[in-house]
């Protein structure tokens, strides 16, 4: 289980160095508060929170659903801002 923690978050630091080195013309970041953006992804998406995490005054949330559709958010604690999605995700089970 360790395993599979290490590599979400791996790619949770690799996702967020990549935002950063965007340009405003290609980021295309959505915020909005934090609760009405994961009650949304739940409702919308069937996505729920599956790993969460803190780097320095930030939250980490990667939220994930049965069908695969995936987000990570990065919040102050009252805004979230999306900052990937994608599809087709699964958990590693370190096999």
């Amino acid at each position: 289980m360790s395993r599979v923690l290490a590599i979400l978050l791996a790619f949770a630091v690799l996702c967020l160095a990549m935002i950063w080195h965007l340009t405003p013309a290609h980021a295309q970041i959505s915020c909005a508060p934090l609760q009405a953006m994961l009650n949304r992804l739940a409702k919308t998406y069937h996505e729920f929170i599956v790993i969460r995490g803190t780097a320095g005054d930030r939250q980490m949330f990667l939220t994930l659903s049965q069908a695969g559709t995936y987000s990570v958010i990065v919040s102050d604690g009252r805004t979230g801002c999306v900052i990937l999605v994608g599809e087709k995700a699964e958990l590693d089970n370190g096999i």
